[in-house]
């Protein structure tokens, strides 16, 4: 995501609610040169309405100086993270064009936080998710605007450890240290958030949020084979179309449904379509230019997005036409599956790839599987637009919070056949405890199809980078070998 300049920052975000007025120096912070207010953007700890938190259960109380000293320490190492990243990205050699509109959006100077602030000042909402769980049809439907905040930023896991224990998955501590921070001008600018339990850390995360701003949670079933599954998340999704309502203002209505779906049916549609095209030998995209363009639509307009991802497309439809590719034909086509790699945290794709191997395909929930397949609707009826919601966000999704899993099984074995996939990097973020569990049935699923799979037990710190990129070597050549065979 990107952070604002100081120019733009003043009218786009909002200060931490737990702030103090008086300034208080923080004990041990590490400072850089200078005041914290030249280290971070201008009006960002101002004029904030607390008057909503008349009972915060969690959130520490810090002074305004303190939380200026933790956003300029944030806000710098995020800075260094992804300009690290575009380094490397930079050393990729062949990129399309294409990927500088992507690069944009994600980089520091991205122009989207304050797009979305002229839509606050002309009195839309902004609505913030985590997981692909919520249908965001339904947020562009009640006319607001839909924002995912799962966060891959190591910088604000530091700000949120007085609250979380430290062995909790780092996305869940990263996402709570972008609000404690005021870091994230996407955060700052939503009126409310919605979380879906799917883990006891999401389950705290939403009820900790519930301090910082208004908080929404969404139910998930973990048994799918449950006779009454159906009734409980339409009974869940009343429930969050009502809160919902009650935070824009709006009721929902059909019309507005159905244009919503339709924006979404081609979003996705554009998204199979470049997945069609990582299907060859050749590979016209690196893997972590994918995972970039998927991520981007967690902020981007969505109709933009589809036209961007379409002109992107037409290049690789020309690259792959004429036999151009990013690395050999014969280098290893590695799937990427696991819990999810969320930039800027893309270390195991960046050693993947630089070290011979190719993502040609993921299965994670910041990747293809939010977009997989469009939405189906019967009769463009608001019941059965409902429906089609639920049939495409929970009843087939792959997420290791269910039990039994056996669709993601499934969904294995159909993408190792259909992109020809030479090996499985299986990545497990520490205290991501089920997809740590169902490693080893995905694991024993490969052998049976003889394919080595590889897995990565890591967090967002970079201290294992050399560790990690021991193992990537020697199993990249140990399928370069096998290939030889």
């Amino acid at each position: 995501m990107g952070l604002l300049s100081r120019k733009k920052a003043g009218s786009a975000v909002k200060s931490n609610p737990r702030a103090r007025d008086e300034n208080v120096d923080a004990v041990g912070m590490e400072t850089s040169s200078g005041s914290a207010a030249e280290s971070h953007p201008e009006g960002v700890l101002k004029g904030a309405d607390r008057t909503h938190l008349l009972e915060p259960k969690y959130a520490v109380e810090m002074s305004d100086r303190r939380l200026e000293l933790i956003l300029a320490k944030c806000s710098r190492e995020y800075g260094e993270a992804v300009r690290d990243n575009f380094d490397k990205l930079a050393e990729a050699p062949n990129r399309p064009e294409g990927m500088k509109y992507f690069d944009e959006l994600l980089g520091l100077n991205s122009s989207r936080p304050e797009e979305i602030q002229k839509l606050k000042l002309s009195g839309q909402k902004v609505i913030g998710f985590f997981c692909m769980f919520v249908p965001k049809e339904l947020i562009m439907a009640l006319g607001a605007v839909p924002i995912r905040m799962c966060s891959g930023i190591a910088a604000t896991i530091y700000p949120s450890e007085e609250l979380l224990p430290n062995v909790l998955c780092p996305m869940i501590k990263s996402s709570l240290g972008l609000k404690i921070s005021c870091m994230s001008p996407y955060f700052e600018s939503c009126d409310a958030i919605v979380v879906p339990i799917t883990c006891d850390g999401k389950s705290k995360l939403g009820e900790i949020l519930q301090d910082y701003l208004p908080t929404i949670q969404m139910n998930i079933p973990r048994r799918r084979d449950n006779p009454h599954i159906i009734e409980f998340i339409d009974n869940e999704l009343k429930t969050l179309i009502a809160e919902l309502e009650a935070v824009t203002g709006t009721q929902l209505k059909a019309g507005a449904l159905k244009d919503a779906i339709k924006i979404t049916q081609a979003e996705q549609k554009v998204h199979i379509r470049l997945q069609e095209l990582r299907k060859g030998r050749g590979a016209p995209l690196w893997g972590r230019d994918a995972l970039m363009v998927a991520q981007a639509q967690f902020y981007d307009d969505t109709e933009r997005w589809t036209a961007q991802v379409n002109s992107l497309c037409d290049e690789l439809e020309v690259r792959v036409n004429n036999g151009v590719s990013v690395v050999p034909k014969d280098a290893p086509r590695i799937l990427l599956t696991g819990s999810p790699v969320i930039f800027p945290n893309f270390k195991i794709p960046h050693l993947i790839e630089e070290h011979g191997g190719i993502i040609v395909a993921d299965e994670t929930c910041a990747g293809s599987r939010n977009l997989k397949e469009p939405v189906v609707v019967d009769e463009w009826i608001k019941h059965d637009m409902l429906r089609a919601l639920t049939e495409k966000y929970i009843l087939p999704c792959t997420c290791a919070c269910f039990t039994p899993n056996l669709a993601r099984m499934d969904i294995l074995t159909e993408l190792v056949e259909a992109y020809e996939i030479d090996g499985v990097c299986y990545h497990v973020l520490r205290g991501c405890l089920n997809y740590d569990i169902e490693s080893r049935k995905i694991e024993r699923l490969l052998k049976s199809h003889n394919i080595p799979m590889l897995k990565v037990e890591t967090d967002y710190a970079q201290e294992d980078v050399e560790q990690i990129r021991t193992r990537i070597e020697a199993f990249l050549e140990m399928i370069t070998a096998r290939k030889r065979k």
